[in-house]
């Protein structure tokens, strides 16, 4: 016989499939090697922000500890003329500094689909990168200082500095990656915030968004640090006073309580009746006599009583579970059973077309489940 039909495999004697190196492709995975492991991997990571060392350089990777299918992918060969479909990692061991893994690995070869297993071990090297050397050294080359406006702010010293880094950090979160990597640390002082970072073109783009974004002042200055290679070398300091009032937050004026909803380059301030849902500007001056109330950490949802003879609803503080009157517009039954409401002092507003403007909503943060005690197994799946 001639062709390819007279072609048969040496092993099993089978025709009528290309063979590989004498062999039909089921006898051929059979008899060779179709991936190559090292016994042995390391993983050189960084232990406070799980940068991995590649080579000479570092590159970001998430959490410290967590091991990643980049880890282990790169080091998995797979020989020709077989081609990998998927891989799962399986992960063991109880020691936290040498993982066992093991991989399944989903091939095709001559049309044939096999799965192969390869073991293999993780050492974990740890390494501090040197962004985290930096941090934990105090290097810095700029930071931004939060601070109120000179001689005109509404909250007191406590009120204003938690205040001011809910919204920075707000702030920071929608920032990019690239500018939040180069955050240091931040200082809690007398009179505000100090935030350190180890780049001065970060902390500047950083300090600019801000200032836009709650309409503050800004100010720029430098100073001597010492010389490097003949050169002097400077520190930049971004001084951000934010404004006394800004979008968002609450004042009681003429009997009403109203919310900002945004300040005019003239000074005045557009604002909203949380009761009503009118609006109207206010010059400086009514806003300086007017009484500051809060921002939104004033604002809850309350369920109603209407107790008999009372003359109106009433609700209980969330905290003190004291009972609070209403004030300005009373909410009816048909509104409720929940409302929300304003605190103010020993009383509350009905809000119902409060806006929250100016605010933008927080991410959720979810905490990680406490790891589990003994042989813990984990899954890595990766493909094409």
């Amino acid at each position: 016989m001639e062709g390819e039909d007279a072609a048969f495999c040496v092993i099993c004697g089978g025709t009528g499939t290309p063979l590989i190196e004498g062999l039909c492709p089921a006898c051929y995975a059979e008899r060779t090697a179709l991936v190559r492991l090292p016994p042995t991997i390391t993983v050189v990571a960084c232990p406070t922000c799980g940068a991995r060392q590649v080579r000479n350089h570092w590159e970001p990777a998430g959490s410290p500890g967590l091991l990643r299918r980049e880890d282990l992918d790169p080091h998995l060969e797979v020989l020709p003329p077989a081609q990998m479909e998927r891989v799962d990692w399986e992960e063991g061991g109880e020691n936290p500094m040498v993982r066992e893994l093991t991989g399944t690995i989903r091939l095709r070869v001559g049309g044939l689909s096999r799965e192969v297993r390869a073991v293999t071990e993780v050492r974990w090297v740890h390494r501090s990168c040197p962004t985290c050397s930096r941090r934990g050294g105090k290097f810095y080359t700029a930071h931004i200082q939060l601070r109120p406006e000179e001689g005109r702010t509404r909250r007191s010293a406590a009120e204003f500095k938690a205040w001011s880094l809910r919204l920075w950090r707000e702030y920071f979160r929608e920032a990019p990656a690239s500018l939040r990597e180069s955050l240091a640390w931040e200082e809690e002082l007398k009179e505000g915030w100090d935030i350190y970072f180890m780049d001065t073109a970060a902390a500047r783009a950083l300090a600019r968004g801000f200032q836009l974004r709650l309409g503050a002042s800004h100010k720029e200055s430098a100073s001597l640090w010492g010389v490097r290679d003949g050169r002097e070398v400077y520190r930049a300091t971004f001084l951000v006073r934010l404004p006394s009032l800004v979008p968002g937050d609450l004042l009681a004026w003429d009997e009403r309580l109203w919310e900002i909803r945004a300040r005019e380059a003239d000074g005045h301030l557009v604002v909203l009746d949380v009761q009503s849902g009118g609006t109207r500007r206010l010059s400086s001056r009514e806003a300086l006599h007017a009484r500051f109330v809060g921002d939104r950490e004033r604002v809850n949802m309350a369920p109603m009583d209407f107790p008999p003879g009372a003359g109106g609803p009433r609700t209980r503080h969330p905290e003190s579970g004291e009972w609070a009157s209403f004030r300005g517009r009373l909410p009816k039954p048909a509104d409720g059973p929940t409302v929300r409401v304003v605190w103010d002092g020993g009383s509350v507003w009905w809000a119902p077309h409060y806006e929250g403007v100016g605010h933008r909503r927080a991410g959720t943060v979810r905490a990680d489940a406490p790891g589990r005690t003994g042989r813990p197994r984990r899954r890595h799946a990766s493909g094409p």
